[in-house]
């Protein structure tokens, strides 16, 4: 989420000077650099190495080199409950989030009439909201995980609802015009509250799934 955020404020930053190519030559040139750090530096992981069950077994040296198969994934999405529901909720959840990360720019400074750096601003705000939100619902979903696996679900619903409220407030408070503390404050609160429950889906999915 870092680097969309970052890219938008960065184009919004040098796009009425340097022209819109000139960030998606940055762009392009930064992707081959970090794939190939990645190559370089990035290892694969021991699959099933974070699993308490499985580690007396891979500390002997063994190895977990079960595979997930296409009728394994339609039995699990099929006869398992939570993989339904937290794959329909990522799919209606990617719709706001791809609509903010591509529109939202556009929408303050076209429809709300704010200047582009001020429009830029605000989004450099909310990715900063988004990033606290990552790693405080991350700490957050931690302890309600370890009190009860059920009040981590229940804690991604809370913070679900309780984002709704300032996004509204962002789109459609009348009485700012410029990046003032007003809509810095809708855009932070916003971004964090809305990363709350996305960074703990996966936590839900390994809850309920083999490591395969």
């Amino acid at each position: 989420g870092a680097g969309i955020i970052l890219g938008q404020v960065y184009a919004g930053c040098t796009g009425p000077t340097a022209g819109w190519r000139h960030s998606f030559y940055l762009s392009g040139i930064l992707t081959m650099l970090f794939a190939i750090l990645v190559m370089i530096c990035v290892r694969e992981p021991i699959r099933g190495g974070k699993e308490h069950v499985l580690r007396e077994m891979l500390s002997r040296g063994r190895k977990y080199d079960k595979k997930l198969t296409w009728s394994q994934f339609v039995s699990s999405m099929t006869n398992h409950s939570s993989n339904f529901l937290l794959m329909l909720q990522g799919f209606f959840c990617n719709v706001p989030w791809g609509v903010m990360f591509v529109f939202l720019n556009d929408f303050l400074s076209q429809e709300k009439g704010l200047t582009v750096p001020d429009a830029t601003f605000i989004v450099a705000v909310f990715g900063v909201g988004c990033a606290v939100g990552g790693i405080l619902g991350g700490y957050l979903g931690t302890l309600a995980s370890r009190a009860d696996r059920r009040y981590l679900p229940l804690f991604m619903s809370l913070t679900t609802l309780l984002g709704i409220a300032p996004f509204l407030a962002l789109l459609d408070d009348p009485t700012y015009e410029v990046a003032s503390w007003k809509p810095c404050v809708y855009a932070f609160a916003g971004g964090c509250l809305a990363s709350m429950p996305s960074v703990n889906v996966r936590p839900c999915i390994i809850n309920v799934n083999p490591p395969e």
